[in-house]
């Protein structure tokens, strides 16, 4: 089943924080995502900082089963193609693939 949400952007927001170890980064995640917030540990730098928070958030998403072995979103039963949804309360409830995927690159590059 393809999805055409035309309101809803899955993009983690990050927050950056000055502590007095060093910057925090703090990730909002979609709505639709298993988690909702991460914080990460302070670090030295404003990159240091988000790389940590991702890797956290990969952490947890790892933990829940919302990842495969191989860090990739895991997947669901296929549906078959060509069916169309324009069903905005369904699109919410998918977890996106692409902004599990992001959320991998940031921490690992």
């Amino acid at each position: 089943m393809i999805y055409l949400c035309r309101y809803f952007e899955p993009k983690p927001n990050f927050y950056f924080l000055d502590d007095s170890e060093g910057i925090v980064c703090h990730i909002r995640l979609p709505s639709n995502a298993p988690i909702h917030q991460i914080l990460g540990a302070p670090q030295l730098s404003m990159e240091a900082s988000k790389r940590d928070a991702c890797l956290k958030a990969i952490e947890e998403l790892y933990k829940i089963g919302a990842l495969s072995d191989y860090l990739l979103p895991k997947q669901g039963d296929a549906e078959p193609e060509g069916q169309v949804s324009t069903d905005e309360d369904e699109c919410e409830g998918q977890i996106s693939a692409a902004f599990l995927q992001a959320i991998t690159f940031i921490a690992f590059h």
